[in-house]
């Protein structure tokens, strides 16, 4: 008998039933992710750690809603989840950037993903448009708070426009996770994500593929998220081999 089908992604799929069936919610109600179930399985871990930590959840490039509605399912009903999204495509791309250009990812539809949000839960809100036009309504609140943020924006503007904005209205133990700073073609996430954090005592670790990590105030975000996956992917050996960060590209200069 052939066990070869038990891939990495087979395996968090049979170890993680609780997240196979949100994944199977949100698809049913017409939305769609590009992340593997190795990545979903983290920001469900994220949402655990960060349960009691003052703050929403705001996830940065939603696409076709799928990331969305996971968290939308994990998230306690007192929290928000924000949503940011042109849903129209990536705004201009800068010279850090070595791949995507404008316009890319604009294969979607806001009223889609809006109705599939709206049957796994209410307590989202989508602001759409890109993030320097959207960001200032959130900022103009002063009691604004975020506990887990989720950036998966791809571009070197874009993702300092996020952290700009998220960080100074995150509590220490808040958890940020980068869908792209391991990616080979999104050079200019990486290089924001260092830049940003250059002289801060954060410290970006990598949790699977080219999923990468911090703690606000310090910590090993690894080990944190680790420690609220179901008790299966505790066991150390199984761990490391279905959750292990991509080599991230060396930039130089």
């Amino acid at each position: 008998m052939s066990f070869r089908f038990l891939n990495k992604d087979s395996l968090t799929h049979i170890l993680f039933p609780k997240l196979r069936s949100k994944l199977h919610k949100s698809i049913d109600a017409g939305l769609e992710t590009l992340l593997d179930y190795r990545r979903l399985a983290m920001l469900c871990s994220a949402i655990r750690a960060t349960r009691d930590i003052k703050g929403d959840a705001i996830e940065f490039g939603t696409f076709r809603g799928g990331s969305a509605g996971v968290i939308l399912q994990n998230l306690s009903k007192e929290k928000f989840l924000h949503i940011c999204d042109s849903f129209a495509g990536m705004p201009e791309v800068a010279s850090q950037d070595n791949y995507h250009q404008k316009g890319d990812f604009a294969e979607t539809d806001e009223e889609r993903v809006f109705r599939g949000l709206s049957n796994l839960g209410k307590n989202f809100r989508m602001h759409v448009g890109f993030f320097e036009e959207t960001l200032p309504l959130l900022a103009s609140d002063a009691n604004q708070r975020y506990s887990f943020v989720h950036v998966d924006a791809d571009l070197y503007e874009s993702i300092l426009t996020a952290l700009n904005h998220c960080v100074p209205r995150m509590d220490d133990g808040s958890v940020i996770i980068f869908d792209d700073y391991g990616s080979p073609t999104c050079i200019g996430a990486k290089m924001a994500v260092d830049e940003f954090f250059s002289e801060r005592p954060e410290t970006v670790v990598g949790l699977t593929g080219p999923q990468y990590a911090t703690v606000i105030g310090g910590g090993n975000a690894r080990e944190l998220l680790f420690s609220h996956l179901p008790l299966g992917f505790r066991i150390s050996a199984l761990s490391n081999s279905l959750f292990r960060p991509d080599s991230v590209v060396e930039i130089d200069g």
